[in-house]
């Protein structure tokens, strides 16, 4: 690894060189290509092409940038562009479900900046595109950019990532390409389509050249989720204990938070919750008293449902004469989701025990409980969602003189997403159950309910309703809307001033709006009178999960009852009436709605250099970018506005030691602005209840951006035509991250104070590491071996969160280190190809460290922390030329069976994940089986 004064040392020696040059390609930013450079890449034809143009545009680009280009039209190489991206050195995928990988961090960050061809792009109410709704087969190339130039869009510190769509003048004349593939997934059982289709052609006439293109997705996927979970750790009573007030409690009760003097006992919500060593105790009322640290529950969970995407591109290209060109493009993405969840939920923290509780060696943490008379409840959840997204964007370019070119583009784009959710939870109770939170110590569970194990090991039919209940009833309904109108100009002047090659300027103005609605209602049960309350009355919401749940792993219920989620969607009005809660869904929530306009302008300026420096070629770039930020945000307490005023400066510069041998560091300045629902300031309060005082939370309007500075070294051979190894050394250090902070205040209530808890800039922290890469296509190999070559990645990564911490009364008591959220401390991928005559395959393994993947709740949990276990994905892709526009391939995904874990971590104590395990879930094997024409 290596330290900040090192990095600064080597900007030390870069600004020594003087003056520096540039000869820097069109791929370096986002801006659109040429004609030229884009039929090189449409052509490409095949894994060894597709990686050797990928390796053209890295040596090539003064930004360090990764790229992955379409083996040919229509075949993106994996499911979705996530898939794609998680072999992209540095790269590492999360969220891992529902038939799909949906998320990414780049050298562990998750704010990435997307657009589409060079244009900013978002989904709903975020600031980012949700890439898992972009179809592979609609895309031509993507590229990654891990640092920044002037010219490029300030946001997301984790870097870019620019999605690029064919155009007809890529082409030199008509082209159609259709494909259809069938993906089966080995979790639902079911056979989905994909199928995409693209029709392209240009033409001559008296007014230039006019082309149009039309490309066309649409993709289906039948999922199944099945996980198997247990609740936060608590303190038990491990004795008999009497407080000053009388209030006796027993062995296996809940220690409260509070004593009677309302007193802390114990703080929840920690990032190293309490120690866990055996003989551990706590303090109550003046006296010492033991605990163990018990779970509050156990819940399987059968996520299934349904999803379809459909996409569409159209674009028009006009070039009038060899001096200018024109470009009409709309691009549109959609979701279509419905799901159904069937959760089982099971109450373990009762002190009625049939045995006493084991736990694990030299601790105080329960392995294994037996519980007498379990509660829990069963819950059917239905859930429909919708995403409609599209941009229209108009350009065009002019070559003013041989020297001076301008750009301009004007865009205009808008999501819309709303969600509806219903549920139902039918509680029951069983005689006896048991539980055991690692069973055989095999980071899984068991969880089995007993009707009477005095006599033999009976278990409980959990498909059997006995004597359930009507219980919670939940009806939620959100809509969100974003719109973006964006005007950009760039100029580009070959100034040929001495060391100064080029010069370029620019002006970014964009107007981003959002707006959200919330309802939602709740009953707590059946309010209708006597036989209507009866769940044996209602045939058609009783649903029975789908037996043999999880698949063997663990020792679980194979399947239970609940309610129908799909009935609850189809019928909501009728079990709204029979839980009096109001017909429509209700009123909109006022303090959870927001309508926020936020203006940003920013100009720019760079230029290019190229001069020598030791007999060898040095060249790079030089620029800076200064934004102004501007925000008016509609709350329901009224109106806020904020402003934010930032100047970037960016830096890079190559060292050729030979034409195959470069040297390159970059340092740039890049932002994160906050998202819109923190900046809501309406203040929710809560009365005290056991503690002396209440609690009151809302977001900050004046947050401002997190900031990160960014230092990137890195060295690449190209020893062949296909083949490079390079490296990079990275860091930044990044000030204001959002983190809760609390203080005390006054509020409704005469007489109270509440610890009032919001977001602020009160985190800093780094993040830094190393990168490798290879890409290696051996030459005058034995004709038996003659086509295999392999791309290996491996990234290193250290991070460091410094956040504030705070007492039960709100008072900041110090600070502490943690690590960032999704930062794998190592992760590789291993990709060995083969390509020979008409046959081309590829099987590729990816795998990551554990790292942090999110707080659980505060008001309960103890550890906050939840880690992901390691990651893994073995994925392999098959395909065959039946003749020169005809293809067949055979793909499939997760051959390992991988299983998803995770666990609770503190950060003060030192004991091996299992101690605190809390999940596993069963991801799903792909099949796919698919044929592609093209001509």
């Amino acid at each position: 690894m290596f330290t900040r004064s090192a990095l600064s040392s080597a900007v030390t020696i870069a600004m020594a060189l003087g003056s520096f040059p540039l000869y820097v390609q069109a791929q370096q930013s986002a801006p659109e290509p040429s004609a030229t450079e884009n039929v090189e890449e449409i052509v490409v034809s095949g894994i060894r092409e597709s990686l050797t143009k990928a390796l053209e545009i890295k040596k090539e680009s003064i930004q360090i940038v990764d790229s992955v280009v379409a083996e040919d039209i229509g075949k993106f190489p994996d499911n979705n562009l996530v898939e794609s991206l998680q072999r992209v050195t540095g790269i590492q995928t999360t969220n891992r479900g529902s038939g799909e990988v949906a998320g990414i961090t780049v050298r562990g960050l998750p704010d990435v900046e997307t657009t589409i061809n060079g244009r900013e792009i978002f989904t709903g109410i975020g600031r980012t595109l949700a890439l898992q709704d972009i179809p592979a087969n609609l895309l031509s190339r993507v590229d990654v950019f891990k640092t920044r130039s002037a010219n490029q869009i300030e946001g997301g510190m984790a870097g870019s990532i620019d999605v690029k769509t064919p155009r007809p003048f890529d082409f030199e004349g008509s082209k159609v390409s259709l494909a259809a593939r069938g993906v089966y997934q080995t979790s639902s059982e079911k056979y989905d389509p994909t199928l995409s289709a693209l029709f392209s052609d240009q033409w001559d006439t008296d007014y230039g050249r006019v082309g149009a293109l039309l490309n066309l997705s649409k993709t289906t996927t039948h999922y199944r989720d099945q996980s198997a979970s247990v609740g936060a750790l608590f303190p038990i009573f491990t004795q008999t204990f009497t407080d000053s007030n009388g209030t006796t409690y027993n062995i296996g009760d809940a220690i409260p938070t509070t004593d009677a003097n309302k007193n802390s006992v114990w703080i929840p919500g920690t990032e190293g919750g309490l120690p866990d060593q055996a003989g551990s105790t706590l303090t109550m009322n003046g006296q010492s008293i033991g605990y163990t640290l018990q779970r509050d529950a156990m819940f399987l969970s059968d996520f299934q449902g349904t999803r379809e995407r459909p996409a569409a591109n159209l674009s028009l290209q006009w070039a009038p004469n060899d001096s200018s060109e024109y470009v009409f493009e709309t691009f549109y993405t959609g979701y279509r989701n419905t799901s159904e969840n069937r959760l089982l939920f099971t109450f373990i923290n009762g002190n009625s025990k049939f045995q006493n509780s084991e736990l694990y060696p030299d601790t105080n943490v329960v392995h294994k409980v037996y519980v007498n008379n379990p509660t829990g409840f069963t819950s059917g959840d239905g859930t429909e969602g919708q995403t409609d997204s599209i941009m229209y964007a108009l350009g065009g370019k002019w070559d003013i003189t041989d020297d001076f070119k301008l750009k301009a583009d004007l865009n205009y784009q808008s999501s819309n997403y709303q969600s509806k959710f219903v549920a139902n939870q039918w509680n029951f109770s069983r005689y006896q159950a048991i539980a055991d939170y690692n069973y055989h110590n095999n980071n899984t569970i068991m969880l089995a309910f007993l009707d009477n194990p005095a006599t033999s090991f009976d278990e409980s039919d959990m498909t059997q309703l006995g004597n359930a209940t009507f219980g919670n009833f939940y009806d939620n309904f959100d809509k969100q809307h974003g719109s973006g109108t964006t005007l950009t100009i760039d100029g580009e002047y070959d100034a040929n001033w001495g060391i100064i090659t080029k010069t370029r300027f620019g002006l970014r103005a964009d107007e981003h709006k959002a707006y959200t609605r919330h309802r939602e209602q709740f009953a707590s049960g059946c309010s209708a009178a006597g036989a209507l309350c009866d769940i044996n009355n209602f045939a058609d919401v009783i649903d029975i999960s789908k037996s043999g749940f999880f698949d063997g792993y663990g020792y679980v219920p194979s399947q239970w009852f609940s309610a129908k989620g799909t009935e609850l969607l189809d019928n909501t009005e009728t079990y709204r009436s029979l839980f009096g809660v109001a017909s429509g869904g209700g009123a909109w929530m006022d303090t959870a709605a927001f309508d926020v306009k936020e203006v940003n302008t920013a100009l720019y300026g760079e230029f290019d250099f190229e001069t020598e420096l030791g007999g060898k070629k040095v060249d790079g770039n030089v620029g800076v970018r200064a934004v102004s930020i501007k925000n008016e945000s509609q709350f329901y307490s009224g109106v806020a506005e904020s402003r934010d005023n930032e100047v970037l400066p960016s830096f890079g510069v190559r060292y050729w030691f030979e034409d195959d041998l470069v040297a390159r560091f970059n340092y740039g300045e890049t932002l994160r602005r906050p998202a819109f629902g923190d900046l809501n300031p309406a203040i929710l309060y809560a009365e005290p209840n056991t503690t002396a005082f209440g609690s009151a939370s809302s977001g900050n309007p004046n947050l401002g951006s997190t900031k990160s500075k960014n230092y990137d070294l890195g060295l690449e051979w190209y020893f062949a035509k296909s083949s490079s190894l390079y490296g990079v050394l990275f860091e930044r250090d990044i000030t204001g991250f959002v983190w809760t902070t609390s203080k005390q205040i006054s509020g409704p209530t005469p007489n109270v104070t509440y610890v009032y808890s919001s977001p602020e800039n009160s985190s800093d922290g780094w993040l830094k590491g190393a990168e490798f890469g290879l890409v290696y296509f051996p030459d005058n190999l034995p004709s038996y071996l003659d086509g295999f070559g392999g791309q290996f990645s491996y990234t290193l990564l250290d991070s460091n969160q410094t956040i504030p911490v705070f007492d039960a009364t709100g008072t900041q008591t110090g600070t502490q280190d943690t690590s960032l959220f999704g930062v794998s401390k190592s992760s590789y991928s291993a990709v060995l190809a083969y390509e020979k005559h008409d046959f081309s395959a590829r099987l590729s393994y990816v795998w990551r460290e554990k790292f942090l993947q999110r707080h659980d709740g505060t008001q309960f949990a103890s550890p906050l922390q939840i880690y992901s276990a390691p990651e893994e994905s073995l994925d392999l892709q098959l395909s065959y030329n039946i003749t020169d526009d005809w293809a067949i391939t055979l793909d499939a995904t997760n051959l390992t069976n991988y299983r998803f874990r995770t666990y609770y971590h503190s950060i003060t104590n030192n004991n091996p994940d299992y101690l605190m395990n809390y999940g596993t879930s069963l991801l799903s094997k792909t099949w796919a089986l698919g044929t592609r024409i093209s001509f």
